[in-house]
Order: structure tokens, then C-alpha cells, then sequence
């Protein structure tokens, strides 16, 4: 894991920090991580679909796809 240092943070940022931390019930370390990893995993490429993509894009085979040969039925959970 990395250890990073933020410097020159503003006194007003610091306590609304530390209020949110206790609202949350964590030190302030861990809710900047908090805060932190929701920012990152909220941008763009890195939904799961996207991971998904990049796990298999190297790959440059092409993928059968199987045709239906009737038309899918719909469950029946009379039984």
C-alpha cells in the first residue's frame, strides 16, 4: 500500500474532515481513504464493464457465438 502526505490543507477542509469522520464513525485516515476511492472508482473506465474489456482485449481470437435454433420460452413457475 502507498503512503501519501498532504500538505498545506486548508484549517476549514481539516475540521469538516474530521466532523465527517466522526459522523461516519472513522479516523480521518480513513475517511480520506474513503473519499478517495469512491472519487477514483467513480471516473470514467472503471466500471466493471470497462475492467472486463481491458482483461480481454489482448486477446485477438474471434468469439462463435452459438445461434438459437428455436425461440427462447419463458420460464413457467406454475409447477
Amino acid at each position: 500500500m502507498a503512503t501519501i502526505t498532504i500538505r498545506n490543507l486548508d484549517e476549514t477542509t481539516k475540521d469538516g474532515l474530521r466532523m465527517r469522520a466522526a459522523r461516519n464513525g472513522r479516523s480521518m485516515e480513513s475517511e480520506v481513504r474513503a473519499l478517495l476511492d469512491a472519487a477514483v472508482k467513480s471516473m470514467p473506465g472503471h466500471g466493471l464493464g470497462s475492467r472486463i474489456h481491458r482483461h480481454f482485449s489482448e486477446i485477438n481470437e474471434p468469439i462463435e457465438v452459438a445461434h438459437r435454433v428455436e425461440r427462447a420460452r419463458a420460464a413457467d413457475f406454475a409447477e
